[in-house]
Protein backbone atom coordinates (compact mmCIF):
# COMPACT_ATOMS: atom_id res chain seq x y z
CA UNK A 1 0.00 0.00 0.00
CA UNK A 2 0.83 3.28 -0.72
CA UNK A 3 2.12 6.22 1.80
CA UNK A 4 -0.71 8.36 2.83
CA UNK A 5 0.57 12.44 2.78
CA UNK A 6 -1.21 14.37 5.96
CA UNK A 7 -3.47 17.53 4.98
CA UNK A 8 -1.42 18.68 7.94
CA UNK A 9 -0.20 18.49 11.81
CA UNK A 10 -1.85 19.70 14.42
CA UNK A 11 -1.81 19.42 18.46
CA UNK A 12 -4.53 18.22 19.80
CA UNK A 13 -7.67 16.79 18.09
CA UNK A 14 -10.69 15.38 20.30
CA UNK A 15 -10.80 11.96 21.01
CA UNK A 16 -13.94 10.26 20.00
CA UNK A 17 -13.72 7.76 23.38
CA UNK A 18 -11.34 6.99 26.30
CA UNK A 19 -7.90 5.41 25.88
CA UNK A 20 -6.64 2.25 27.22
CA UNK A 21 -3.87 3.96 29.75
CA UNK A 22 -1.81 0.36 29.10
CA UNK A 23 -2.35 0.79 25.58
CA UNK A 24 -1.31 4.63 25.49
CA UNK A 25 1.59 4.12 27.70
CA UNK A 26 3.44 1.23 25.57
CA UNK A 27 2.48 3.78 22.66
CA UNK A 28 3.88 6.45 24.59
CA UNK A 29 7.60 4.21 24.40
CA UNK A 30 7.45 3.61 21.06
CA UNK A 31 6.96 7.52 20.06
CA UNK A 32 9.97 9.00 22.14
CA UNK A 33 11.68 10.42 19.46
CA UNK A 34 8.35 11.04 17.54
CA UNK A 35 5.46 10.33 15.34
CA UNK A 36 6.06 7.10 13.57
CA UNK A 37 3.64 5.82 11.18
CA UNK A 38 0.16 6.63 9.38
CA UNK A 39 -1.39 9.93 9.96
CA UNK A 40 -4.76 9.68 11.85
CA UNK A 41 -8.11 9.92 10.43
CA UNK A 42 -9.60 12.92 11.58
CA UNK A 43 -13.27 14.94 11.06
CA UNK A 44 -13.64 18.42 11.03
CA UNK A 45 -16.65 18.49 13.36
CA UNK A 46 -17.62 22.40 13.01
CA UNK A 47 -16.70 25.78 11.36
CA UNK A 48 -14.16 26.53 14.08
CA UNK A 49 -12.37 23.76 12.24
CA UNK A 50 -12.55 21.55 15.77
CA UNK A 51 -11.34 17.94 14.59
CA UNK A 52 -12.11 14.41 16.40
CA UNK A 53 -10.68 11.40 15.59
CA UNK A 54 -12.12 9.09 13.31
CA UNK A 55 -9.47 6.39 13.79
CA UNK A 56 -6.22 6.52 16.23
CA UNK A 57 -7.26 7.83 19.61
CA UNK A 58 -5.09 5.71 21.20
CA UNK A 59 -1.81 7.46 19.25
CA UNK A 60 -3.69 10.61 19.37
CA UNK A 61 -3.61 10.55 23.01
CA UNK A 62 -0.54 9.26 23.45
CA UNK A 63 1.26 11.90 20.80
CA UNK A 64 -0.75 14.85 22.61
CA UNK A 65 0.82 13.52 26.53
CA UNK A 66 4.38 13.52 25.01
CA UNK A 67 3.40 16.96 23.13
CA UNK A 68 4.69 15.70 19.86
CA UNK A 69 2.50 17.49 16.56
CA UNK A 70 0.06 14.94 15.22
CA UNK A 71 -0.48 14.60 11.36
CA UNK A 72 -3.93 14.14 10.39
CA UNK A 73 -5.92 13.40 7.10
CA UNK A 74 -9.16 15.95 7.49
CA UNK A 75 -12.82 14.50 6.41
CA UNK A 76 -14.98 17.64 6.02
CA UNK A 77 -18.63 17.12 5.67
CA UNK A 78 -19.14 19.14 2.33
CA UNK A 79 -16.97 16.26 1.23
CA UNK A 80 -19.68 13.46 1.19
CA UNK A 81 -23.23 13.02 0.25
CA UNK A 82 -26.03 14.68 2.78
CA UNK A 83 -25.35 12.77 6.43
CA UNK A 84 -22.76 10.11 5.18
CA UNK A 85 -20.39 12.94 7.67
CA UNK A 86 -22.41 12.37 10.49
CA UNK A 87 -23.27 8.72 10.04
CA UNK A 88 -19.22 8.13 9.31
CA UNK A 89 -17.97 10.48 12.56
CA UNK A 90 -21.29 9.33 15.46
CA UNK A 91 -21.48 5.49 14.79
CA UNK A 92 -23.92 5.42 11.84
CA UNK A 93 -20.91 3.26 9.09
CA UNK A 94 -19.51 0.01 10.93
CA UNK A 95 -15.43 0.59 11.41
CA UNK A 96 -14.79 -1.78 8.56
CA UNK A 97 -17.11 -0.06 6.26
CA UNK A 98 -15.67 3.57 6.33
CA UNK A 99 -12.82 2.90 3.72
CA UNK A 100 -15.46 1.75 1.51
CA UNK A 101 -17.59 4.61 2.32
CA UNK A 102 -14.96 7.11 1.24
CA UNK A 103 -13.92 6.01 -1.61
CA UNK A 104 -17.15 5.72 -3.32
CA UNK A 105 -17.38 9.63 -2.22
CA UNK A 106 -13.92 9.68 -4.10
CA UNK A 107 -11.68 10.50 -1.11
CA UNK A 108 -9.45 8.37 -2.16
CA UNK A 109 -6.81 9.62 0.21
CA UNK A 110 -9.37 8.97 3.00
CA UNK A 111 -10.09 5.49 1.72
CA UNK A 112 -6.77 4.54 1.88
CA UNK A 113 -6.06 5.45 5.12
CA UNK A 114 -9.20 4.03 6.65
CA UNK A 115 -7.91 0.54 4.77
CA UNK A 116 -4.49 0.28 6.22
CA UNK A 117 -6.38 1.58 9.64
CA UNK A 118 -8.71 -1.91 9.45
CA UNK A 119 -5.61 -3.76 7.53
CA UNK A 120 -3.20 -2.91 10.07
CA UNK A 121 -5.42 -2.26 13.19
CA UNK A 122 -2.93 -0.36 15.64
CA UNK A 123 0.04 1.86 15.62
CA UNK A 124 2.08 -0.56 16.85
CA UNK A 125 1.28 -3.49 14.60
CA UNK A 126 2.54 -2.86 11.03
CA UNK A 127 3.04 1.44 11.10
Amino acid sequence: MKRVKPDRFVDVPERRHPASRDLVEKLKVLMKRGWRGRPLSVGEINNEGDLETIAGVHRATAAMELGIKIPVVILRERDLPSDTFGEIMWGGVDYEHIGWVLAEAGLERAAELMRREEELGGFYRGT
